[in-house]
């Protein structure tokens, strides 16, 4: 069973857009709340500041009147109310104060350095009050210091009016901010966003002109980060084609070396029943090494290159090579593939798969094949028809399987499905085999598209 790809966005493109558009979702509501608990104790602390403004206008007032009037302040008492100690006893007191006789409770018991600002519950109500007591001379003819105490209030809802219009004064500044703000972030998104894909099409398009054999390398320049992954790769892919070509030379060399003392071993052997076995097994020693020796040779000098191939030209010259060296017994052999067929594949292995499988055909064949091509979902399906006793179907699965033999063609005699079916497996693809509408067989050699397959 063939794992399936993980789930979740197909590009890094789109995973980014959608981390970003999720930090967006999350950040902007959290922003929001974030600052609107700022503006609000912003809003409180204005409204304080504006409450210590009065108490300390209050105290100027009264030291400037030398505590013989009571002071003059410009506030209305409907917003405002205050009242001024000295040595406890309550001596000025705002006219709402006066008119309900309300006294205001002081709810400290010693000198401050500044106005203390809290909620206070009064005969009036709740109130916002600021107060301070203040050891202060008040008069030349007063040797001693007084203890006086400031208390300057205001009823809490109009405190919470005040803070609620400083709120929504302060709210609307941080939208005019903010909306700009974000926008400018989701254009700065996008164009890095836009920068990433452009340069991961790019290394895209890149790769494509490397598969198509335009270049011998994933060629470009690109951003360093993309670019330190393009040198390994390129890296990668040099090393795999020398290690390849080393691999082919090896096994080509060691196939001419024991081709000869096999020659030597077949050409001296002696009559006799033990004789004929040894000669069958050096016969089948030579087939084996002459077949490894062509699967060696099957993926060629430009395995891995993919180029834009003409298929019909390619059919047509497997069909031509293949009617001058099969002249007897006569077999006809017609190509059906539209002119304009174009896929890209190594040259080279594609003609050695569709050689192989039609020197197979030719070998059962009674008096026709069929060479066909056609692409189907993007990838390519070249199928040779024969119309000779073909195979049973419990035998195909071993029939692409190394070291099976169907037919009593000598050893070494092409590549065999086998090794057809491993090219096409290099290829991420298949080699399939059913029935012909010919009456023998057909091989279909089944080849995805240049970066889908594996």
């Amino acid at each position: 069973m063939t794992a399936g790809r993980p789930r979740g966005p197909a590009t890094l493109v789109v995973r980014m857009l959608v981390w970003s558009l999720l930090l967006l979702a999350l950040g902007v509501p959290a922003l929001w709340w974030t600052s609107h608990s700022a503006i609000r104790a912003l809003s409180e602390e204005a409204a304080d500041t504006q409450l210590r403004a009065f108490a300390l206008q209050l105290r100027a007032a009264f030291v400037s009147a030398q505590a013989a009037a009571p002071p003059r302040i410009g506030v209305g008492d409907l917003e405002w109310v205050w009242q001024v100690d000295i040595d406890g006893t309550p001596a000025f007191r705002s006219e709402l104060l006066d008119l309900t006789g309300t006294t205001l409770v002081s709810t400290l018991d010693r000198p401050t350095a500044d106005f203390v600002v809290r909620f206070v519950d009064t005969p009036l109500g709740p109130m916002r009050l600021a107060e301070r007591i203040v050891h202060e001379r008040l008069s030349a003819e007063r040797a001693d210091a007084a203890m006086v105490r400031y208390l300057v209030g205001i009823d809490a809802l109009r405190y919470a009016a005040i803070v609620e219009d400083q709120t929504r004064a302060l709210q609307g500044l941080t939208l005019r901010i903010t909306i700009p703000s974000l926008l400018l972030l989701v254009a700065v998104i996008v164009a890095m966003l836009v920068t990433l894909r452009r340069s991961l099409n790019s290394v895209g398009r890149a790769l494509a002109r490397f598969e198509a054999g335009e270049t011998d390398a994933i060629a470009g320049r690109f951003p360093a980060e993309l670019q330190r992954l393009v040198d390994r790769v390129n890296g990668l892919l040099a090393r795999n084609a020398r290690l390849l070509a080393r691999t082919r030379k090896y096994v080509s060399k060691i196939a001419h070396d024991l081709n000869h003392p096999l020659a030597v071993l077949r050409n001296g052997l002696p009559g006799g029943e033990g004789a004929r076995l040894l000669h069958g097994q050096v016969e089948r020693m030579a087939g084996l090494i002459e077949r490894y020796a062509s699967l060696a040779q099957a993926v060629g000098t430009d395995a891995g290159v993919a180029r834009s191939l003409p298929v019909a030209a390619v059919l047509e010259d497997v069909r031509d090579g293949y009617a001058i060296l099969y002249r007897q017994p006569p077999v006809t052999i017609s190509v059906e593939c539209p002119a304009d067929l174009v896929f890209s594949v190594p040259r080279h292995d594609l003609e050695a798969a569709i050689g192989n499988l039609t020197a197979n055909a030719h070998r059962f064949a009674a008096s026709r094949i069929l060479l066909a091509a056609r692409l189907d979902k993007g990838g390519l399906v070249v199928s040779v028809d024969d119309d000779g006793p073909g195979i049973p179907a419990e035998h195909r699965p071993s029939a692409l399987r190394w070291g099976e033999r169907l037919d009593q063609a000598p050893p070494g005699s092409g590549l065999g499905l086998a090794i057809v079916a491993d090219l096409a497996d290099l290829h991420g693809g298949t080699l399939e085999l059913d029935d012909s509408p010919l009456g023998g067989l057909r091989a279909a050699l089944r080849l995805p598209a240049a970066g889908t397959g594996g």
